[in-house]
């Protein structure tokens, strides 16, 4: 499936805001633009030139078309490439399983999503009615779903 650009920005602004992507990956992105554009606009110059401070508001200048369901597909995708390499902890799975249950952009599995049930599962961890043992199987079944969509990740990410 092809990502258009506005969505490419969407997962790379957001899986910046949980470090599941770094600053130099999304400069590779704004370098990759800029040779194979016959005409470089300025919005690939300053991806090209992007830094942790300005990140934010220069990806969402990216013009396209968003798809919201796609942009949570890749960021889960970056998170299960992450967690399975031990660069992503529990905290941040739980925060994006968490964030995304919020907004609604993960699939429902009887009828409830795995953010949901991560979050309670993490509870039970805090509370010790759950071992970490059991969070980390939970995840790596939840996550288990997005591993093909790591296939499908931009050439820019280091997966």
């Amino acid at each position: 499936m092809t990502n258009d650009r506005k969505t490419l920005a969407e997962f790379a602004r957001i899986a910046l805001s949980y470090d599941l992507l770094t600053i130099s990956e999304i400069r590779e992105w704004g370098d990759s633009l800029l040779l194979s554009a016959a005409d470089p606009v300025n919005w690939m110059i300053e991806i090209s030139l992007i830094d942790p401070e300005n990140a934010d508001q220069v990806l969402k200048t990216v013009p396209g078309s968003l798809n919201e369901n796609r942009t949570a597909d890749l960021v889960c995708a970056i998170l299960t490439v992450r967690w399975k390499s031990a660069q992503a902890n529990i905290a941040t799975v739980r925060q994006v399983g968490w964030d995304f249950h919020v907004l609604e952009l993960l699939p429902e599995i009887d009828q409830t999503d795995w953010g949901v049930v991560l979050e309670v599962d993490c509870e039970g961890l805090s509370e010790g009615w759950r071992t970490e043992s059991e969070v980390r199987d939970l995840i790596n079944k939840s996550l288990s779903q997005y591993q093909a969509l790591a296939a499908e990740l931009p050439d820019w990410v280091e997966a």
